[in-house]
């Protein structure tokens, strides 16, 4: 029985960790500004080029220089983007509240107590909402 219950110790440690990486990754995404780059070299003396994300658009100066803002260049991101970012958010959010269940699910399985809630609670929970944020996850990446 307890060789058991190490493997099950051992599965929902490494299941935590991967839930802890893809929400650190999601997070990471979510906070930078940089999901796509603009060039149009081909205008002339008035060629733009720089980077926008879902909250921010910056063009690049001379000399190493950057200007960030929403008016600073004739380069306009479309509402997808923007709708792209703020599913991500719910994404990432979800992926937090799958890591703090998954904290329950080891000390309940460590404990053999209950924690918070029942382990099959936690479980199912934490399936529901593993599935919710792949959903979201592949929705953002369709909007961008």
């Amino acid at each position: 029985m307890a060789d058991q219950n190490k493997k099950k110790a051992l599965y929902s440690s490494a299941v935590a960790c991967l839930g802890f990486i893809c929400f650190a990754v999601g997070a990471a995404a979510v906070g930078l500004p940089t999901w796509g780059y603009f060039n149009n070299s081909q205008a002339g003396p008035g060629s733009e080029s720089g980077y926008f994300g879902p909250w921010q658009l910056c063009k690049y100066l001379l000399y190493g220089r950057e200007r960030c803002g929403p008016s600073v260049t004739r380069f306009k991101p479309v509402l997808a983007v923007w709708l792209a970012g703020l599913v991500a958010v719910i994404a990432v959010a979800i992926l937090g509240v799958f890591c703090v269940l998954s904290v329950f699910q080891l000390a309940m399985v460590m404990s053999r107590e209950r924690v918070v809630m029942s382990y099959s609670v936690a479980v199912i929970a934490k399936l529901a909402l593993v599935l919710l944020a792949s959903k979201y996850s592949f929705c953002y990446v369709l909007f961008f």
